[in-house]
């Protein structure tokens, strides 16, 4: 049995009727069928309990077409960006550009659409036809070559029966695409269930304990929130379309998580399986949804936009979702003057735009995010984000950050970008920039260290001439015909910095 330790706790969610959603008719009276149901969480596992009341209970072979209880398990809407349609998900069009590309999704805002149907899709909206697509040659897949379908991405249906058969998980056939699209094959989720089924005066009872394997898919380092629908289907011997549902939510719709229930655990859910420390997801507004794959959990993300439809041709009322794997790394370490240091890096895969590694270091407790617009495979970094420390102990930090001028990279300065390196000394809970570099390619070619302007060259390079005290920057100019040093140094305690352009 599941632990005892439920029997005192205060469900997080209780219904003492769940309402007929469909066949009343079939129902012989409103005390014919009946249902309950709580949902727990200890902090390990949810745990669901149903009790059905029913005079008679068919235990056929079909698993539809028996008495049994479904239970449906979805991220909340908190889950996904801002401007995720969370509304239409899981249903969405797609298409590809080419017989090797990935298929590309697309949806539309809620406000313009009651629903996402492929021929509402090229009708009612500015989707482009064959002719446009040609002719501009926009980047979106020809019409004759999108479909309808379904991508259950942090979602889970599950079956469950009064004679205690193997769980089934209905929707497994809904992450083929998910797979293709990510390049992983979906673990066994139903590992991470267990039930029992009891015999009651009055029909059966079943208990249900799912643990983060069981949801498929999980935010980091705690599930806080879950949408859930719990359906209770009554055969009552009448023929194949003789069915009673029963179901949590007033406004049923099944694989439809924005019609769901909403439960708040007191007890949030523990998912975090990384080696990335509660404690620092805890500090930063980083919340990966990880997914549960064959091989290992992995970190996986969504991302919107309006959907591209060429160069600076954005759609008014069609957007395109990307579904990726999300690469992240961590490292902890300990500095020669005892400054504890942990980094976080992120990869972000945009829709259209230019992909973006954010780096994010917890020096001492204290935060520094550091975001890194990519510009291109032949670039190579000529500055990286470094930790070091100031002789009297202190922590120091070189911190990049660098955007482009058009995320999308259009237009005659499609590789324009601009940076800003700063050098900050970090001391308890203080934090000082003692100066920065500003520098880029946009309009006028421009360098800026400290107050000294070194228009048409770039710090190529920094090195130390004594770490912690004195930098060398390596200028290069942007035609890579001349060079330039210039020498920064400071005091132990980072104070009083000077510049000097050396021979």
């Amino acid at each position: 049995m599941f632990p005892a330790t439920l029997l005192a706790q205060k469900p997080d969610f209780l219904a003492d009727t769940i309402a007929i959603v469909s066949g009343k008719e079939y129902a012989k009276s409103r005390k014919d069928i009946r249902a309950l149901s709580k949902i727990y969480c200890d902090g390990e596992a949810i745990t669901v309990i149903v009790e059905v009341k029913d005079d008679i209970i068919e235990n056929k072979t079909d698993n539809f077409e028996t008495d049994h209880v479904e239970i449906w398990l979805a991220l909340s809407s908190s889950a996904y960006p801002s401007n995720f349609e969370y509304n239409f998900h899981p249903k969405y069009i797609y298409g590809s550009t080419g017989t090797n590309q990935k298929p590309r999704f697309f949806s539309v805002y809620s406000e313009y659409a009651n629903g996402v149907g492929l021929n509402s899709f090229l009708k009612n909206f500015d989707y482009p036809d064959t002719k446009k697509v040609t002719e501009q040659n926009l980047n979106v897949p020809k019409p004759e070559y999108l479909r309808e379908c379904r991508m259950d991405f942090g979602m889970v249906h599950y079956g469950f029966y009064p004679d205690q058969r193997k769980v089934v998980h209905y929707n497994k056939d809904n992450y083929k695409m998910l797979e293709q699209v990510l390049e992983v094959k979906m673990g066994d989720f139903t590992k991470g269930v267990r039930y029992v089924s009891e015999k009651t005066e009055t029909g059966y009872k079943i208990t249900v304990e799912f643990t983060p394997q069981a949801l498929g898919f999980v935010q980091l380092p705690k599930l806080e929130e879950l949408r859930f629908m719990i359906d209770v289907v009554d055969k009552d011997g009448q023929g194949k379309k003789a069915t009673t549902i029963l179901s949590t939510s007033a406004t049923h719709q099944k694989a439809n998580p924005a019609t769901f229930n909403t439960v708040r655990f007191k007890k949030p859910l523990k998912t975090n399986t990384s080696p990335i420390p509660d404690a620092v997801f805890n500090k930063l507004d980083f919340h990966p949804i990880y997914t549960l794959t064959d091989t290992a959990w992995v970190s996986t993300s969504v991302e919107t936009d309006m959907a591209v439809l060429g160069k600076e041709n954005l759609s008014k009322s069609i957007t395109e979702i990307k579904f990726s794997i999300q690469p992240v790394k961590y490292v902890a370490y300990e500095d020669m003057a005892k400054n504890t240091v942990k980094r976080l890096i992120v990869e972000k895969d945009g829709v259209n735009s230019r992909p973006i590694t954010t780096e994010y270091y917890i020096v001492n407790g204290q935060v520094f995010e550091s975001e890194l617009v990519k510009m291109g495979k032949n670039r190579k970094e000529s500055v990286n984000n470094y930790t070091f420390s100031f002789p009297d102990g202190s922590a120091g930090l070189i911190l990049k950050q660098r955007t482009a001028l058009n995320p999308y990279g259009w237009g005659k300065c499609g590789n324009c970008y601009e940076e800003v390196i700063s050098l900050m000394r970090i001391k308890g809970t203080d934090a000082k920039t003692l100066f920065a570099i500003y520098q880029g390619n946009s309009g006028e070619k421009y360098c800026q260290i400290g107050e000294q302007s070194f228009r048409g060259y770039y710090v190529a390079n920094v090195e130390w001439m004594r770490e912690g005290k004195t930098l060398l920057l390596r200028l290069s100019s942007w035609d890579n015909t001349s060079r330039k040093r210039v020498r920064v140094s400071w005091n132990d305690d980072g104070s009083k910095v000077a510049m000097k352009e050396l021979e």
